[in-house]
């Protein structure tokens, strides 16, 4: 553990919809005065099952959502595509937002990040053929999608959340504050 944090173990709700999760936090870190909770990944499985709920519930436009996508260190490259749902604004016909995640499993332990971008054919056709190979240690990719920034074209509207040094999750301070 980073000897300068001080974490302690507590729960936390986000944005008074999603949680309890149990977490820990540096009570220090904080941005305009809220705190950035890191989650195991069980809660991560949690959080990802509430906010995927209240996206379909309240439309995929109004809610960030949270996915996991799961392979094996010694797994091929592989495409998940994530699919929103059209707003419930949009016309009838509207073609539902996506996301593309380009998955470099066995360069995942030498620093190599996922890549997103918007869903096209050529990856939604590689995305049919994947299949997670490999009898290796298991990993998970998680991301953060913001639906409401996607159209807008926003380099932030979908990122992946790594880890931090303990094997927590930074996920719901910043921008869920």
């Amino acid at each position: 553990m980073n000897p300068t944090r001080q974490m302690i173990t507590t729960r936390v709700c986000i944005d008074d919809t999603l949680g309890p999760f149990d977490c820990q936090l540096d009570p220090s870190n904080r941005w305009n005065g809220w705190l950035s909770p890191h989650f195991t990944l069980d809660a991560v499985r949690q959080l990802s099952a509430q906010t995927l709920r209240l996206a379909d519930e309240y439309g995929y436009d109004t809610v960030d959502t949270i996915h996991i996508i799961e392979g094996r260190e010694d797994s091929q490259d592989t495409v998940h595509v994530i699919e929103g749902r059209p707003s419930r604004f949009h016309e009838a016909g509207a073609t539902s937002p996506a996301v593309a995640v380009h998955v470099p499993w066995q360069k995942l332990n030498r620093g190599a990040s996922p890549s997103i971008t918007h869903a096209s054919s050529q990856a939604r056709k590689a995305a049919r053929k994947r299949k997670v190979t490999g009898r290796a240690a298991q990993r998970v990719v998680v991301v953060h999608i913001r639906w409401q920034y996607l159209d807008e074209g926003s380099d932030t509207a979908a990122d992946v959340v790594r880890p931090d040094t303990e094997g927590l999750y930074p996920i719901g301070g910043w921008e869920w504050t």
